[in-house]
């Protein structure tokens, strides 16, 4: 927002803001915003009279949805927050004497960001932000991936209601069937040990530092190792580095497409019926799983942090954007604590 447009208010609030230590400080700090506001500039409308209502900035409607996902805040708290919350004002670029969206304008600028793929695009450029400024996300590629519970209802219920028989016909009476089903169609069933989830598999590419590389979303039926392929070439890591993963990606479509590629096949192997070759690939196995828990730790926090163990969302693309804006938060906090002379691996 233009400081011209500022308030004595607002001069005062910030010099109360000015004493606040928050992480929302040093994510504005270290964020190229003007990066970001070339990409979120093609969902600018506030030229046209018909999007009169939502005549805000992409990038405070951007900063807005960072606060949002970073506290987890609903649609209806979140509009609340940003008429008494000095911080959340601050940061979203917002004056007293300037209208503040409420919760049906929050929910269309997200479908508009979702629309045009904002997201997904904002997570790259802070990735190569990240890059610029000397962290390497190139030292490794630890793949794996995590279940996603569907916010919808997974079972299908069955409603039974009989018509009495008119009283000239006795012998006829009718049953009416009707099933209502999930309202998710994206969600697919999995089990994973003894445990049935319903909704979606999220799969993810980290550095050792447990940066996000790469995320993704299928349904949760799908078979694992089919998408180490999308994933290295959304990477694109360089020749001579290390992909890891677990046994759920071994095979030897994988391991080849590793090896044309001159990367590092890291993939824990499968036993096979031969006790002698077991033992090498266990020690093999045991190697390779002290080094990727990066990835595992960093499943761990998305969801004891920001409850990414079940969507929010119905649908595949909402859900993908959601874990999306996850990751970008978490690499943004996660980068504070990685001093950048201690975070390029050798």
């Amino acid at each position: 927002m233009d400081r011209n447009a500022f308030t004595f208010a607002d001069f005062d609030a910030e010099k109360r803001i000015e004493e606040i230590e928050h992480v929302l400080k040093e994510i504005d700090r270290i964020t190229d915003w003007n990066r970001i506001d070339k990409i979120v500039s093609v969902c600018d409308f506030r030229n046209s009279s018909h999007y009169g209502r939502d005549s805000f900035a992409p990038l405070t409607m951007f900063r807005i949805f960072l606060i949002q996902r970073m506290h987890g805040f609903s649609d209806r708290m979140m509009a609340s927050y940003l008429k008494r919350d000095l911080l959340f004002m601050s940061f979203c670029r917002l004056s007293f004497n300037t209208p503040v969206p409420d919760y049906s304008t929050i929910c269309r600028w997200r479908d508009r960001f979702v629309k045009h793929g904002i997201f997904q695009k904002v997570f790259d450029d802070f990735n190569a932000q990240l890059a610029a400024k000397g962290y390497n996300l190139n030292n490794a590629t630890i793949v794996d991936a995590t279940l996603i519970k569907s916010a919808a209802r997974p079972h299908t219920k069955v409603f039974t209601s009989s018509k009495e028989a008119s009283a000239s016909d006795t012998n006829n009476s009718e049953t009416v069937i009707t099933c209502e089903t999930s309202k998710d169609p994206d969600a697919t069933w999995k089990k994973k040990g003894k445990t049935l989830v319903y909704g979606f598999q999220g799969f993810a590419a980290t550095t050792f530092h447990g940066l996000i590389k790469h995320f993704h979303l299928t349904p949760a039926n799908v078979y694992e190792g089919s998408e180490l392929p999308k994933i290295i070439e959304s990477v694109s890591p360089s020749r001579g580095s290390r992909v890891y993963a677990d046994k759920g990606y071994a095979s030897e479509a994988n391991s080849l497409y590793l090896t044309e590629r001159g990367l590092g096949d890291r993939i824990m192997r499968k036993l096979t019926k031969k006790p002698e070759l077991n033992e090498h690939i266990l020690m093999f196995n045991s190697c390779i799983s002290s080094i990727r828990f990066p990835v595992e730790r960093t499943f761990g926090t998305l969801k004891r942090m920001y409850g990414m163990h079940r969507s929010i969302y119905m649908g595949l693309e909402k859900t993908q954007n959601w874990g999306l804006l996850t990751g970008l938060i978490y690499n943004m906090k996660k980068s504070l604590k990685l001093p950048q002379d201690n975070c390029v691996q050798t």
